[in-house]
């Protein structure tokens, strides 16, 4: 994993224990932030207390920062609940004090508006990522740009721009994007999936990332 980038390792297990030492070997390994997804993980999403100090507990076994999200079937991931279940356990990651939380642009926005206000009540420690994902292909940057002030308009610390590119020069839109997003002063995270896109995870943080992701 050695690079000059910030490194990002999802991380992606059935089991606690096992979230636990896959940071710990992201962190030996180089990597400077974790992305835990909650939603593979088995949480009771009830009223009780018991997801909240999981959550407690989990962020204390860990010591490199942690972004948590929390993704649908629609996002590639594996929460089939409702969406209000869903932005509640993200309430909870923000009340253990996460670092960032990440939220689909598509999320309605009353629960976006819920999250906000859980972060704010909670003395503003963590930073709200509005994250839009295509997998398909990379827009134009002028419909990007338009994603990108959504993003903004939501509340977005970080806005994260995600694309599948066709070809080499979807690379030089994402560039194009994350400067825009510094711009109108704020962070900016810029990937293109697929074979295409290498270029901009090896040179994303050299054009603005804030990170780049990497696979244990």
């Amino acid at each position: 994993m050695g690079s000059q980038n910030t490194i990002c390792v999802p991380l992606k297990y059935a089991t606690f224990e096992e979230v636990v030492n896959a940071a710990r070997k992201a962190e030996k390994e180089g990597a400077s932030v974790v992305e835990i997804w909650l939603d593979s993980l088995p949480f009771t999403y009830g009223k009780s207390r018991r997801d909240q100090k999981l959550l407690d507990e989990l962020f204390g076994l860990i010591d490199l920062p942690i972004v948590c999200v929390n993704k649908g079937e629609g996002e590639c991931g594996m929460f089939g609940g409702t969406e209000s279940d869903r932005a509640n356990l993200l309430c909870k990651a923000a009340l253990a004090g996460v670092d960032y939380l990440d939220i689909g642009i598509c999320t309605d926005e009353k629960l976006i508006e819920e999250l906000k206000n859980t972060i704010e009540e909670n003395g503003g420690v963590t930073r709200l990522v509005v994250s839009y994902h295509n997998f398909i292909g990379t827009p134009s940057f002028e419909d990007l740009k338009e994603v990108v002030r959504k993003s903004i308009a939501l509340g977005a610390d970080v806005v994260k721009v995600a694309t599948m590119a066709k070809d080499d020069s979807d690379n030089d839109t994402i560039f194009k994007v994350l400067d825009f997003i510094s711009g109108e002063g704020k962070k900016g995270i810029g990937v293109c999936m697929g074979d295409c896109g290498t270029r901009s995870r090896l040179d994303g943080c050299d054009n603005g990332s804030l990170w780049t992701y990497a696979a244990l």
